[in-house]
């Protein structure tokens, strides 16, 4: 984008309709793009590529809280932003800018931090000129030698390479540590703050907060909760509920922001350019946690009404009956029964032929008792 408010080029359209100065988004992002304060053009060209204008200057915007204004520069000269483009802020490595270490110093040791460069008398040129000198380190951007503006711009560029570039400098965190499931009607927790702020408002969707295990003081939406300081949830259906905290945090110039559409599915503008703090803000930090509610599961047979079987899923079951016994055939008459605890083979075999063979036996020793009589009778 050539400059914050004008296309790229830095042409401007009158009147212009396109979709990125119709958005009138204003969600739940942290900044939200308000205007470009004065600036003026600067003449120069991105990677060698033709010489034009660019409108240069600082941006300003609004914050959740509605406090002051907070001043931004552009560090992405190809795309376009506009009066209602909403910025979340962003790691470095998520931005993709390079030579954002050198930005870095620039806002450190220049406008509006300081009034440097102090060869330049007005603001806005100030800020044109620290514009001008950002761009050279995120996209190749050289003032033509004719601009005015250019041996300031000249002087930031060689001081900053000189020192080096600076690290990035975060802000500080808002956690929310605690169980993330729970059963309806149970409380749950404990929920752990953390912030570098002294406290944080704590509030809670779909759910009642408590301050003890006991559920027995309530802590109102909206009731400030300290660092380290603990909290309980519960809910007495299933479902999800959403606690939510937001504290008043320092962040540090040099924090990049990036685009966050409304609706992410269809962005309205496709795409909008990424910022950087230009000075040190207190901004609003928000953190969040879901909790999943769900009843215990319940076994199929404490399902089944009293007294009544469960009906499984592939219709009743046959009522189990003792099986007639077989009817015997002939030989199996002669079977004899196998009976229980006798200490006997139950094999159910005949005794046919062992009391026929005894009755041979019999009949064999009998026929001999006979014969030897008749022998002694007969001597």
């Amino acid at each position: 984008m050539g400059a914050a408010l004008l296309g790229p080029g830095g042409t401007a359209h009158a009147g212009r309709t396109d979709p990125l100065h119709r958005h009138g988004g204003h969600g739940p992002a942290e900044l939200t793009l308000i205007e470009q304060v004065g600036g003026r053009d600067v003449t120069g060209s991105v990677r060698g590529g033709p010489v034009e204008k660019h409108r240069a200057g600082i941006l300003t915007a609004g914050g959740r809280d509605g406090g002051t204004l907070k001043r931004l520069y552009c560090i992405d000269i190809a795309r376009d932003t506009g009066p209602g483009v909403s910025y979340e802020r962003g790691e470095w490595t998520t931005a993709n800018v390079p030579g954002l270490g050198y930005v870095a110093q620039v806002l450190h040791d220049y406008y509006p931090a300081t009034a440097r460069p102090s060869s330049l008398e007005t603001a806005e040129e100030k800020a044109a000129a620290v514009q001008a000198a950002i761009w050279f380190f995120t996209d190749d951007y050289v003032v033509s030698a004719d601009d005015p503006l250019q041996p300031a711009v000249q002087e930031i560029i060689d001081a900053v390479t000189a020192k080096g570039p600076s690290g990035e400098r975060t802000r500080g965190s808002l956690t929310i540590e605690g169980p993330v499931r729970g059963r309806p009607g149970e409380i749950i927790g404990p929920f752990t703050l953390s912030t570098q702020a002294r406290e944080a408002k704590v509030t809670v969707v779909d759910g009642r907060l408590y301050s003890d295990a006991a559920a027995t003081v309530p802590l109102p939406g909206g009731s400030p909760v300290k660092n380290g300081g603990t909290f309980y949830v519960r809910r007495d259906g299933a479902g999800s509920t959403r606690v939510q905290a937001t504290a008043s945090l320092t962040t540090p110039s040099g924090n990049v922001f990036l685009y966050a559409p409304d609706d992410v599915d269809d962005p309205q503008p496709a795409q909008a350019q990424k910022l950087i703090l230009a000075e040190q803000a207190t901004l609003p930090v928000t953190a969040a946690k879901r909790i999943t509610f769900r009843a215990p599961k319940v076994a199929a047979a404490e399902l089944a009404p009293p007294g009544k079987p469960e009906t499984p899923p592939h219709g009743p079951v046959a009522k189990k009956t003792a099986a007639a016994p077989p009817v015997p055939g002939p030989e199996e008459h002669r079977t004899v029964p196998a009976v229980q605890n006798a200490g006997l083979p139950l094999t159910g075999a005949s005794l046919r032929g062992p009391l026929l063979a005894a009755a041979a036996l019999l009949l064999t020793g009998g026929g001999l008792v006979v014969a030897a009589r008749r022998r002694r009778a007969r001597s």
